[in-house]
């Protein structure tokens, strides 16, 4: 689901505190009128069933566990006005355990952040690899770190080519 403000006013959008203070996130799935405030940036986070990229052939599915876009919602408001809203998506994919989506998010948001900062993905992409590698050594016991590099490495052998094999 994503945003729906068909009725409503830009202050019916519940904005959810996303700060990093030293803690693990904590995040779920938002609903119709949430978002995270991440410092002041907008972000709806979805969950899809199908992986994002399991239509391209030979795939590395490791990359493509999440994903961040801008929206924008377009909608008639209580008074019937035009109103616009525009917010970024973190879609992940709903067989990432759920104990590492947030790993999977943090991951998401850090490429989000950098995208502003840097001239072009890849590298804002190694930024967010980098900070996972942090965040899972900091907040992960070390049971689910060794669990988390067991996932990845599965997924880096998984590919679309036997997608809906993945249990």
């Amino acid at each position: 689901m994503t945003i729906w403000l068909v009725g409503k006013k830009l202050d019916d959008i519940v904005r959810i505190p996303l700060v990093m203070d030293g803690k693990r996130l904590k995040v779920r799935p938002n609903s119709l009128n949430e978002v995270y405030d991440f410092y002041g940036i907008p972000v709806h986070y979805i969950e899809e069933e199908e992986n994002l990229e399991s239509k391209t052939p030979s795939q590395n599915i490791a990359n493509s566990l999440g994903k961040i876009n801008s929206a924008e919602h377009v909608f008639k408001d209580y008074r019937g006005k035009k109103g616009k809203f525009n917010f970024w998506t973190v879609t992940l994919w709903n067989k990432i355990p759920d104990k590492f989506k947030d790993v999977i998010f943090y991951h998401e948001l850090i490429e989000l952040n950098n995208f502003g900062k840097v001239v072009y993905a890849p590298l804002a992409h190694e930024f967010a690899r980098k900070a996972e590698r942090e965040y899972v050594c900091t907040y992960l016991p070390k049971k689910d770190q060794e669990e988390y590099s067991k996932f990845l490495r599965k997924m880096e052998r998984y590919s679309s080519k036997n997608f809906g094999k993945l249990e």
